[in-house]
């Protein structure tokens, strides 16, 4: 049998591979805790010919967000290849907002997406104890439910260690939630945190806390990234998740409030 098989194996060349148009691609992010834009804006990777290595960065396009009656243009960075300003506009719990994106040769991009409301109440609760060379934190955050809603949170903790003026940072946990209307009075997530010191080294350690008010499309796209396994050969093929027409990506609006300890 196998060497039937083998026989009837034939190689196959000079096939007309199908054309996949290059989309723009955007991602854009506003988060309220920061107030501060952060779009990339790059060109699709093609699914057949030559693959690049490097997203292919468009430069000359002209982004908007807007809002109650105001717009804000937000400037391209050559140093960081993103687009990236400081918000002027007044985000507020419920309103919808817009993105534009106008590319050189003509076309556009839109997105709208509700400013979600930001997590009531919150309470932030640390334990710690040495280990060794490591400090651990047990982290308890909790906050209320809002009635007549069905909420959508996102809670990442980060660990920003400080080499002598160098900073890296460390994400250390996400967790995303999302209830009905109503079933609960408050949310409690536990999770615990890690600062690793040595006697004799100056490092510091900074612990910070956010915790997101999101939308639905954008707890939608997370939990699909969290399921995501590119490299693994026997996934089924899928769609990624986008709110953009004209393109592909995501406009995402965060209200989160940030705790450092």
């Amino acid at each position: 049998l196998f060497i039937l098989l083998h026989g009837c194996q034939t190689i196959v060349d000079n096939v007309e591979l199908p054309k996949t148009e290059v989309e723009p691609v955007v991602h854009f992010r506003y988060d309220g805790a920061l107030n501060i834009y952060d779009c990339s804006l790059t060109k699709s990777n093609p699914i057949f010919g030559e693959k690049r290595s490097d997203f292919e960065v468009i430069d000359d396009a002209i982004v908007t967000v807007s809002g109650i009656g105001k717009t804000d243009t937000v400037m391209y960075i050559a140093g960081i290849e993103k687009y990236n300003d400081e918000a002027t506009l007044d985000f507020i719990d419920g309103e919808t907002y817009t993105m534009d994106v106008r590319l050189a040769d003509g076309s556009e991009m839109f997105a709208q997406s509700v400013y979600p409301v930001r997590p009531q109440n919150i309470e932030v609760v640390v334990d710690s104890f040495k280990r060794d060379f490591e400090t651990v934190y047990r982290i308890r955050t909790s906050w209320d439910d809002i009635p007549g809603m069905h909420e959508y949170y996102m809670l990442e903790s980060y660990q920003v260690y400080n080499f002598n003026g160098n900073k890296d940072t460390v994400s250390g946990y996400v967790a995303l939630t999302a209830e009905g209307d109503d079933s609960r009075s408050r949310f409690t997530d536990e999770h615990e945190a890690y600062a690793f010191t040595e006697p004799g080294n100056n490092v510091s350690v900074d612990i910070f806390v956010v915790l997101s008010g999101i939308t639905k499309k954008q707890y939608d796209y997370l939990q699909f990234l969290q399921r995501y396994e590119p490299e693994n050969p026997f996934t089924e093929p899928t769609t990624v998740p986008t709110n953009v027409q004209g393109g592909l990506g995501m406009f995402v609006l965060k209200n989160s409030k940030i705790y450092k300890f």
